[in-house]
């Protein structure tokens, strides 16, 4: 696939490990001296087991998997095993400390959690090897050919993004004030329009057009007031839906389309200008100070969620948002016993989304409850997968699955059903890979995640294309990527942070398709959008 626009789209590039090798010793020497004040403040046995196992888990991460060679040619499914050893070991090891707790705080299995969760690391990093060395050997490029013929790589253009962006904008307001009005969000209609909301994330990713496989580095004028005030919608939409998520994967966005493009050299990592010191102490100062007080105050308005409009939950949320002495005794007594199903792990309320070690203790807690294999959570985790299919395929199989039913609750609110809680069904509690990978399947799930997993692999790393250009004097492969691929960034980082092994095979079954699926149909009404709108100015 040839265009010229590709040489504008590694301008930066260089050869060798330039920020993979500077972030590589960076990141060990925070994670040492991180280490040892660990274990000077907090000798506890488990907690220096636990540290132990974080310092495995980044040396497999750094030794096999954080290299050029090989995010060059397989970043997506890279980005899998980096984000998971990045959020479950390295940021609970550095964080804890600086919130003055160890690592294993608030957890009551913290030796089984980091056993199972470094079996985890050791299985998909050997099955991610297996992979690379199988593809070496059989090329495995007939589905990404099929995307190329489809235009999949063909990069939109600054009107196409915004109107991919107010499409996903549009989908919020409809599944916003849809609930709004009474009714409930079900049905095949309303399930479709809502799985356009990711991309009200679009143009966030113009910043990374160069990233793009056949896209223009330049930016447009007025790029940055344009999504500062696009930034302020999605954050109104985002309080009168009480989901501090919906803001935060905008900002994840940015932060991981910018690593990759780092990793990749398409960035140079000139960390230290005044325009770089001047946006990361704003960031910093967003993300500690009001960011986290917005955030504390959609959790003390989450209690009228239910029994207010829209507008007035975004009215409400703000009220408290300005009453800081509110928030301030919330954040001051929130350690307090909360009951047999806790959460509390980082106090910052971000960091706690994206990483939160107790999620994984407390579905193995319910697992230790239960005591082994449960044939009737087997079944609903099985359930699971097939309700995935459309009810007539189902029903043409003749498996007797309610769907309704079973997408009804959470693995979380199974697995604490199970193990005696009460008014568990319908809670949607967050369970975790491991406890119910257990319960389910036993240590079996070890080897369902590694089968799972592979298909996986392939797939995201069909988002990404390699291209033959010419650097310098030196004619090189480099990859590059779909704009598909840039906006599934998010979910790749916290892929197999989820509830079940299960859930690797729904992506495959359907999430996959799905979301290419989507991406063509607003991929080709925003250009047909884009080409009428020119044609009439």
């Amino acid at each position: 696939m040839k265009s010229k626009n590709l040489d504008s789209g590694y301008s930066s590039l260089k050869s060798g490990e330039d920020f993979l090798s500077i972030f590589s010793k960076w990141s060990w020497i925070a994670l040492g001296l991180s280490s040892f004040l660990q274990c000077l403040f907090w000798p506890d046995i488990n907690n220096i087991f636990a540290v132990f196992v974080v310092l495995i888990a980044w040396k497999i991460l750094t030794t096999f998997v954080l290299k050029y060679d090989i995010l060059n040619k397989y970043a997506l499914s890279s980005f899998i095993i980096f984000g998971y050893i990045f959020t479950q070991f390295y940021i609970p090891l550095v964080f804890t400390l600086t919130e003055g707790k160890p690592i294993i705080y608030n957890l009551k299995l913290p030796v089984e959690i980091f056993l199972h969760g470094l079996l985890d690391v050791i299985v998909v990093t050997i099955v991610h090897i297996l992979y690379r060395n199988f593809n070496k050997k059989i090329k495995l490029d007939g589905l990404q050919k099929l995307l190329i013929k489809a235009n999949f790589f063909k990069a939109p253009s600054d009107a196409q993004i915004w109107i991919m962006g107010f499409i996903g904008l549009f989908a919020m307001l409809y599944s916003t004030f849809g609930a709004e009005r009474g009714q409930e969000f079900t049905g095949t209609g309303n399930k479709f329009i809502s799985g356009f909301i990711p991309f009200v994330y679009t143009p966030f990713y113009i910043f990374f057009k160069k990233l793009l496989a056949t896209g223009k580095s330049e930016l447009q004028k007025n790029a940055v007031i344009k999504l500062s005030i696009y930034t302020v919608l999605i954050f109104a939409l985002s309080i009168m839906r009480n989901s501090r998520g919906a803001f935060m994967y905008g900002f994840a966005g940015l932060g991981y389309g910018y690593l990759l493009g780092l990793f990749l050299n398409f960035y140079k990592p000139n960390f230290f200008t005044r325009k770089n010191l001047i946006i990361g102490a704003v960031g910093i100062w967003l993300i500690t100070g009001p960011l986290v007080d917005l955030g504390t105050a959609m959790v003390l308005a989450r209690a009228s969620r239910g029994s207010v409009s829209a507008t007035e939950l975004l009215s409400e949320t703000l009220s408290i948002y300005n009453q800081k002495e509110l928030i301030y005794k919330f954040n001051a007594t929130k350690d307090l016993d909360v009951g047999d199903w806790d959460e509390r792990y980082l106090n910052n309320l971000f960091l706690a989304r994206l990483s939160n070690l107790k999620i994984s203790d407390g579905s193995l807690v319910q697992a230790e409850k239960i005591g082994g294999v449960n044939e009737d959570f087997q079944s609903y985790s099985v359930d699971r997968f097939f309700a995935t299919l459309p009810q007539p395929v189902i029903d043409i199989l003749g498996f007797s699955v309610n769907k309704d039913k079973v997408n009804s609750y959470s693995f979380g609110d199974a697995l604490y059903d199970k193990a005696g809680g009460s008014d568990a069904l319908g809670g949607f509690r967050t369970g975790h890979i491991d406890g119910t990978g257990m319960v389910a399947f036993g240590w079996w799930y070890l080897i369902i995640l590694g089968v799972g997993i592979v298909p996986a692999f392939y797939l995201f790393d069909c988002l990404q294309l390699s291209v033959q250009r010419q650097i310098g004097t030196v004619r090189r492969r480099i990859s590059m990527f779909s704009l598909c691929g840039l906006l599934s960034l998010i979910s790749m980082f916290s892929f197999l942070v989820n509830e079940s092994v299960v859930n690797i095979y729904i992506y495959v079954l359907r999430g996959w398709i799905q979301m290419v699926f989507l991406y063509f149909v607003v991929y080709y009404i925003s250009s047909w959008f884009s080409s009428s709108i020119n044609k009439n100015s």
